[in-house]
């Protein structure tokens, strides 16, 4: 009863603020001690009994209006703090949420495969569950989301062709020539020529101009699609093709990878912003960085042989266990703190070392889980031929190696030989001029 006299008699303003800066139950109770006093519950009556709570309990501080550390119960209630807090209107907040969650969704369908995307499709179609009251004001439709789906499909069919280029130019071609028997089936003489046609030709050229007319359409409505979003076919292209499957991927400049890695670190980003899964994006971007670390260690082997990762990682071992040792032996004990208290320049001095040791630390950890990581590489199917192939190379070099210095010592003899005979011809003429 007490709650319908306050909204038949009070401003929901005013109630709502006074609830936010003394609280429900405070705010309760004082209505309760006046009408039980038989007094009329009016907007004077109430400043009158808060000056008095004032008094005894201070007003928790406000922040956009709301008490500091405030968490609402109803989404409704947060949202519009939100709305509050960022000066916009509450239909404003909505109005970029939807666009959130529309472009989390559509993030989260990226360099999915065709099998996966039909899936979704059905099940969204099939999903008929209402929308809770909370979120349908920014809550995705189904029709918006199967639009993107069959976006993602588009892009999909031609992100998995050998040449995105040449398929591109194929829809072209594609409209232009359904285009051209539209036209071509509305000109005047045509029309003319459809009038001494029996009903049964005549059924069958409108069907004609109608499938011509859809494909037309279909094409170019593909070719808007395709076109006005480039970037990402070319990049989901080379990511579908090349970096899941493994092939060709060593043919990738560093700066396509590190774009690809990019891009994928962007996409994670959105969908999560929409809780959505992430896992196959990881896994692609979880491939680049495979790539690149591949790299600066393929040139390793070439040059000192596989056997150098495994003397990598023992000397980090080595490393990380000396210096756990010497960080172990820098913590403060009772004698320590004993000359720390009388010498605070050697406390210094030993935090600073402490210091220096983590960041060591650190380092020397961070190259163990890449030599490591490095180690799994080479001995997984995806980069067994390529180890094979540097350690080929490794091999050439090492037997060039080898003829070089062969041949630089056989040079290096025939000079010296050449020098004694040089020395013997002179001395022997010498000995002759001086007879």
């Amino acid at each position: 009863m007490l709650l319908l006299e306050i909204i038949q008699l009070l401003p929901m303003r005013w109630i709502m603020k006074k609830v936010l800066e003394y609280g429900y139950e405070e705010l309760t109770n004082m209505l309760q001690g006046i009408h039980l006093a038989g007094r009329m519950v009016t907007e004077e009556v109430l400043d009158a009994a808060l000056a008095e709570l004032a008094k005894r309990k201070k007003p928790k501080p406000l922040k956009h209006g709301v008490p500091e550390g405030f968490v609402p119960r109803s989404a409704v209630t947060r949202d519009i703090i939100e709305a509050r807090a960022q000066n916009i209107s509450l239909q404003e907040l909505h109005g970029r949420r939807h666009l959130m969650l529309l472009n989390a969704f559509r993030a989260s369908l990226t360099a999915l495969d065709a099998r996966t995307l039909i899936q979704l499709e059905r099940a969204t179609k099939a999903d008929n569950r209402s929308v809770p009251l909370a979120r349908r004001g920014f809550e995705p439709t189904k029709e918006e989301k199967l639009a993107l789906i069959q976006r993602e499909l588009i892009l999909h069919n031609a992100a998995m062709s050998p040449a995105p280029k040449d398929y591109l130019d194929t829809l072209r071609a594609k409209v232009k020539t359904y285009q051209s028997q539209v036209q071509e089936r509305e000109t005047f003489g045509a029309k003319v020529s459809s009038l001494f046609q029996s009903r049964e030709a005549q059924e069958r050229s409108a069907i004609l101009h109608a499938d011509s007319t859809l494909l037309a359409e279909d094409f170019k409505n593909r070719l808007q699609i395709l076109g006005g979003d480039l970037e990402r076919l070319f990049v989901v292209h080379y990511l579908l093709t090349s970096v899941k499957t493994g092939d060709n991927l060593d043919k990738l400049s560093k700066r396509d990878l590190a774009r690809m890695k990019k891009f994928l670190d962007n996409e994670i980003h959105d969908a999560e912003a929409g809780e959505h899964d992430t896992d196959h994006l990881e896994e692609l971007a979880g491939f680049i960085d495979d790539e690149l670390l591949f790299r600066d260690m393929e040139l390793d082997i070439v040059r000192d042989d596989i056997t150098i990762l495994d003397i990598m990682r023992n000397d980090l071992r080595e490393a990380i266990q000396n210096t756990e040792q010497g960080l172990a032996n820098l913590q403060p004990g009772m004698l320590t703190s004993w000359s720390d208290y009388f010498f605070p320049a050697s406390k210094d001095q030993r935090e600073k070392s402490v210091e220096e040791g983590k960041q060591l630390l650190a380092k020397a950890r961070t190259g163990l889980a890449r030599v490591e990581r490095m180690l799994e590489l080479t001995n997984s199917a995806r980069y067994r031929a390529r180890t094979a192939r540097a350690l080929r190379m490794f091999n050439f070099m090492r037997t060039r190696k080898i003829e070089d210095m062969v041949r630089e010592e056989r040079e290096r003899a025939l000079a010296q030989i050449r020098t004694v005979r040089i020395e013997d011809i002179l001395g022997g003429a010498g000995e002759a001029d001086g007879q």
